[in-house]
């Protein structure tokens, strides 16, 4: 066997691991160039980042059904869950004989009667006051009056104008505040009514367009409460709001109009869609040192009132990174 000469043993020993390395490096630039396209896509998903919170579902908008007045249940005419426009009847009550009288005062202020009664005085003594002043100057034709006296009629004059035109004003004033009170009236009563005439049953209606949500344990048939009770509660459920916390490095990359999708412990294989519908700016708790965290809300859909008031739910905002 023969053996290679000093320079040909050089030679092997210096390029041929060279020669080996630039094979091995030009391989692995290959095999990377080929990972990047087979991965390219994955890549690009990666490069969206989920912001995901958790919180409780709301109505948009709550309104209480507020007994104005002392009554006694006849007819629920609402159930619960039922939808309902503003207006729509929710329940009849028969009012209590003693609201029924104050409710008559109120229609008939006795404060105007004393006024005009007060207006009708100031018009005789000024009609009286007009004849003696004409009276006087044609005895001051004659020279048969000093002027003195006219002047004395004049001002007698001039302080009952004046106390006229603040009893005419104040006539009005009244008798505005009293067709106010009127309209006021007609709508805590629920039901039209002549001037001289209050009924004795009349309607609690719904406030504002949307569901009931609840109804107070103490309506019911027969029963009788007093003014100010929240028998009804009314809620608009489309849409729905989620309202949760989110930390600082988030909620700068949320912004309002932000799409999201709410999915609901109790309903697990239903999505609903939603948008951000309001992010504070300032945080929970503005201490120097606890973490921030800001308040965010979202607009939920819920077109066929699936949703209810309390659940629990998780909402996801897909965000580039």
């Amino acid at each position: 066997m023969l053996k290679p000469n000093r320079g040909e043993a050089f030679k092997m020993k210096v390029f041929w691991p060279a020669a080996m390395g630039l094979g091995l490096l030009l391989a692995l630039e290959s095999f990377c160039s080929l990972t990047a396209l087979a991965d390219g896509p994955v890549n690009q998903a990666a490069q969206s980042k989920e912001i995901c919170c958790g919180g409780k579902l709301s109505c948009s908008l709550k309104r209480n059904a507020v007994m104005p007045f002392k009554g006694v249940f006849t007819k629920l005419v609402a159930t619960a869950g039922q939808k309902v426009k503003r207006g729509d009847v929710l329940a009849r009550y028969r009012l209590s004989p003693d609201v029924i009288l104050q409710i008559k005062r109120r229609l008939s202020p006795p404060q105007i009667a004393d006024l005009e009664i007060g207006l009708n005085d100031v018009e005789k003594a000024l009609s009286s006051l007009d004849g003696r002043y004409n009276e006087i100057r044609s005895l001051m034709v004659e020279n048969m009056a000093p002027e003195q006296s006219l002047a004395q009629v004049e001002r007698e004059m001039r302080l009952l104008k004046e106390r006229q035109a603040a009893l005419q004003q104040r006539i009005a004033q009244e008798r505005q505040f009293a067709r106010d009170d009127t309209l006021a009236l007609k709508e805590q009563l629920g039901t039209a009514f002549a001037p001289n005439h209050v009924p004795e049953v009349v309607s609690l209606l719904a406030p504002v367009n949307g569901q009931v949500i609840s109804i107070n344990s103490e309506v019911r048939e027969g029963a009788e409460v007093g003014p100010g009770l929240p028998a009804f509660t009314i809620g608009t459920t489309d849409p729905m709001i989620m309202k949760t916390q989110v930390f600082e490095t988030d909620s700068v990359q949320c912004n309002i109009g932000d799409p999201a999708e709410i999915t609901v412990e109790s309903l697990p294989n239903r999505k609903f869609e939603a948008k951000i519908s309001r992010i504070a700016l300032t945080p929970v708790n503005p201490g120097l040192g606890d973490p921030s965290y800001y308040e965010l809300e979202f607009s939920v859909n819920n077109p066929d009132l699936t949703l209810k008031d309390g659940l629990k739910a998780v909402a996801c905002v897909r965000k580039p990174k």
